[in-house]
């Protein structure tokens, strides 16, 4: 895999960027540097007692940004994150996985990458086969009268 190259699909691709959710601690980060600015784009929930907030969001209108809106495009095409010290931690996290990379066309990706994920891919999809097969055989075996009972392998 490449080093960045600053493309900004990550920060930019609409369907990633339209679930985005930072951890209570990125909060509670802004809050004690004082990052109003980063505050106001935020809506605060609550998943499984946790506090989380929903990113990003337009601070006039509430309504959900397509974009990260501190990262912005530069005269040389790449583009820069003006909250990179203190972004949150699903943006530190980056990348997640390969499927993710592989969907945004992301330029981190080589040769080698894209194979990687054809075999998981693949792996996934021989995995559930496999598990329809153990599915139906257990169906077969569950509710059979006591004198058709048939093993589970084989």
């Amino acid at each position: 895999m490449r080093n960045c190259t600053q493309c900004g699909k990550c920060c930019t691709f609409p369907s990633f960027m339209l679930n985005m959710e930072a951890h209570g601690e990125d909060v509670l980060r802004w809050a004690k540097e004082g990052r109003k600015d980063i505050l106001d784009y935020v809506v605060m929930a609550k998943y499984d007692d946790k506090p989380v907030a929903e990113l990003w969001f337009d601070p006039n209108t509430k309504e959900r940004l397509p974009s990260c809106p501190f990262v912005k495009k530069q005269e040389n095409n790449t583009y820069h994150c003006s909250i990179y010290e203190t972004r949150p931690k699903i943006c530190k996290g980056y990348p997640y996985h390969l499927a993710h990379m592989v969907g945004i066309n992301c330029e981190m990706l080589e040769v080698d990458d894209y194979i990687s994920y054809m075999l998981e891919v693949a792996e996934q999809q021989q995995l559930l086969a496999i598990d329809d097969e153990i599915q139906e055989k257990l169906k077969n075996c569950m509710n059979p009268t006591w004198s058709e009972k048939k093993p589970i392998v084989g």
